[in-house]
């Protein structure tokens, strides 16, 4: 998965069930976390979900009395219902969307519609991963009304974290306050738990444009990736061969340049996901100001890696080990496998080339046009 950490090393005890959110954050270091404690949901009524982390790789717990198990976003084996959009994923289709969060938020709202059927108003909730997708997924599961509420900054900010799209200034604020509390510790488990106690009053803060300590720093990475583009540092066009492909140029010194303010240029152009001829491929090309050479990374659309989608662009997948193989004989250069996208990235150059953007375009557009450029 693009945010998943790896087999976790604490063990799979963490139980959580939902009150309103009190006592001292636990976050960046500052103070300790509060421990879970057993209180029950305070809305719906019908609903006593509790949360347990699972380490990743391993199955569903056993429960007792036959109660259900949802895995939410990650793919825990054994689980008696699935709500995830990973691939191989067995998520009903009444409640299919491209992003976990609004499929548990599609989950709970058809919930509300049948009163009838409470057989997963007591389900434990599994994940095995921390991301904001994750995380919010899980929460909308054991707090449904404060997430109907908020539903919308809940799919922009599982948007941004899972696709690196801006959605709403919002949506990435609280995408990264989330995933800073990740990177102040290294434990899912207890990231979870701080994780929880901090998502209603983030959500407030953010509505009363207060709370900046967890995600000034990084928006304002953001903001500054969107001042490049403003200054004309930086350009994004689609590819004059193919318009499928869209080229980001920028200055080597700029630095990567955030997903989500690509994503903008994208749906400016309407080549995001969601546009009228959405982009198959994007090729960044950095160029170093002292040698006039650059450096390139071939990558799908951030969103690229979910096999399935309902509103976005399915996007054709490649063996990249071949393809950087075979980008490596046709330009005479170095590369390999991978780059800095997360599962989006495809391969990426190991060394400076004078090969021109356009040039280089040419090359991929060749390399691709069984597969993908048809």
């Amino acid at each position: 998965h693009a945010r998943a950490r790896g087999i976790m090393r604490s063990p799979c005890v963490l139980l959580w069930s939902f009150a309103s959110p009190r006592g001292g954050d636990g976050v960046r270091g500052r103070h300790p976390p509060r421990r879970p404690t057993t209180t029950r949901a305070v809305a719906p009524e019908k609903n006593e979900r509790r949360f347990q982390f699972v380490r990743y790789g391993d199955t569903a717990p056993k429960t007792q009395g036959g109660r259900h198990t949802i895995t939410c976003d990650g793919n825990v084996p054994g689980a008696t219902l699935q709500l995830t959009h990973w691939t191989g994923n067995e998520t009903p289709e009444d409640v299919y969307a491209d992003t976990s969060t609004e499929i548990a938020l599609n989950f709970i709202e058809q919930s509300g519609d049948d009163d009838d059927d409470d057989s997963f108003a007591k389900a434990l909730v599994l994940n095995n991963h921390y991301d904001t997708d994750g995380v919010l997924s899980c929460y909308a599961l054991l707090e449904p009304e404060f997430a109907l509420k908020h539903k919308q900054i809940f799919i922009d900010a599982a948007e941004s974290g899972d696709f690196g799209e801006f959605s709403s200034e919002n949506g990435v604020k609280l995408d990264i306050a989330l995933s800073s509390i990740c990177d102040s510790v290294d434990d899912d488990e207890l990231a979870y738990s701080m994780a929880f106690e901090k998502v209603k009053v983030l959500v407030e803060q953010l509505n009363e444009e207060k709370g900046e300590e967890l995600w000034k720093e990084g928006y304002d990475q953001v903001l500054e990736a969107e001042k490049v583009f403003e200054r004309g540092r930086a350009m994004l066009r689609r590819c004059e061969n193919d318009a499928r492909l869209v080229i980001v140029e920028s200055k080597t010194e700029d630095g990567f340049l955030s997903p989500q303010a690509v994503h903008k240029r994208l749906k400016e152009i309407g080549a995001d996901g969601t546009g009228e001829n959405p982009a198959l491929r994007v090729l960044r090309a950095m160029k170093d100001e002292g040698s006039a050479k650059y450096w390139y990374f071939y990558e799908k659309p951030s969103y690229g890696w979910v096999k399935k989608l309902q509103r976005r662009r399915e996007i054709p997948d490649v063996d990249a080990d071949i393809l950087a193989d075979n980008l490596s004989h046709r330009s005479n250069s170095s590369w390999s496998k991978g780059g800095r996208l997360g599962l989006s990235a495809i391969c990426q150059m190991n060394e400076y080339t004078s090969i021109s953007p356009d040039d280089m375009a040419k090359i991929v557009l060749e390399m691709e046009r069984e597969k993908v450029f048809t």
